[in-house]
């Protein structure tokens, strides 16, 4: 936050804490269900979770989207962007 994405950062722990870029870091996390939403709109969600202050992002899978019928596996479209993965 406040640097930018380029910039390499350092991120080390201790005994109490996590210490990034030399300075005590207590990170803020955030939940986004990706297929939830169009592919074409994950990176304005997750540029707004940034300027919202979240550091970290968790998401899940929902397998039923993934394996409609038993043996056959998708993770085209909206399930996951055909590989490619939001930044």
């Amino acid at each position: 936050m406040g640097s930018s994405d380029t910039a390499p950062h350092s991120l080390t722990v201790d005994s109490q804490s996590l210490i990034r870029d030399g300075r005590p870091w207590i990170p803020a996390m955030g939940e986004f269900h990706f297929s939830r939403y169009p592919a074409a709109e994950w990176r304005e969600e997750l540029l707004k979770m940034k300027a919202g202050g979240i550091d970290l992002v968790a998401t899940y899978l929902f397998w039923n989207q993934h394996e409609n019928d038993r043996g056959t596996l998708r993770f085209d479209g909206d399930r996951l962007g055909r590989g490619r993965h939001p930044p």
